[in-house]
């Protein structure tokens, strides 16, 4: 879950609706900058974050703020249970789409975990998860390989729609949670097998991204939220609040910077 700051409420998005926005960019991503990912790297931007499902259902709370937690927050150990059943889920879908949502999961650790402040059963249990991973990435590359009719499965391809997926996850994010000033989404995929940095600043009522990785010169996007007006005493009643508090629509424009 993310959490939106109003000024007199707050703002729930669940993480499979922050991923759906995801999508919604990775489908109108690719230009002459920027290549037009393949489609079932558009459909792992859209189901990154489907593990979180049964979390989401069940939410808890932060007990210093009343609020509810927000996806970094959630502990470790119920993290790489989510990241597993999120590949498994997948899994489902097709081969690319697991790959890419596994390669995901590498992603996100080698970013913004660090072992130093875990504790020992955390760092236990994420170096196993990354372990089977790695484990689960080799079988399903060579067996993409192994298919002609799978499509380019060379490292070279897959690192790209790893960064790929990784920059409309930062993106989303970024509109998620709202602009208060430029953000930079770094190591996007382009053309030129380099990689951009993307900043993402106000523009009025619009966000201004540049340089442009869209094919159209303007981009509507959309998440459903829940608007929340105060803390919650307790996790049944945060619960209870989410299933009632109405239903928002978060919106943002995208117009080239």
């Amino acid at each position: 879950m993310l959490l939106r700051r109003e000024a007199h409420r707050r703002i729930a998005i669940p993480q499979p609706a922050h991923a759906g926005l995801s999508g919604q960019l990775a489908a109108a991503w690719g230009n002459a900058e920027f290549a037009a990912p393949r489609p079932e790297a558009v459909l792992a931007a859209a189901l990154h974050d489907i593990g979180w499902a049964a979390w989401e259902r069940a939410p808890t709370r932060d007990p210093e703020t009343g609020w509810p937690r927000q996806f970094p927050d959630v502990s470790k150990l119920i993290h790489v249970g989510l990241w597993r059943d999120g590949v498994a889920t997948a899994r489902l879908y097709g081969r690319w789409p697991a790959l890419l949502v596994s390669l995901h999961a590498d992603t996100i650790y080698s970013r913004h975990y660090d072992p130093r402040v875990a504790s020992a059963e955390e760092r236990e249990a994420v170096s196993a998860l990354l372990d089977d991973q790695h484990a689960l990435q080799a079988e399903l590359i060579a067996s993409l390989r192994a298919d002609p009719a799978a499509g380019d499965a060379s490292d070279e391809a897959v690192e790209a729609a790893r960064l790929f997926v990784a920059a409309v996850d930062e993106l989303s994010l970024v509109l998620c949670w709202g602009l208060d000033g430029p953000r930079d989404v770094c190591e996007v995929p382009s053309r030129s097998g380099r990689t951009a940095t993307l900043t993402v600043a106000p523009a009025g009522d619009a966000v201004a991204v540049a340089p442009w990785p869209f094919a159209a010169r303007r981009l509507a996007v959309a998440a459903d939220g829940k608007a929340l007006t105060a803390p919650f005493p307790s996790d049944d009643a945060l619960r209870r609040g989410l299933r009632d508090a109405p239903a928002v629509t978060l919106s943002a424009v995208l117009v080239p910077g």
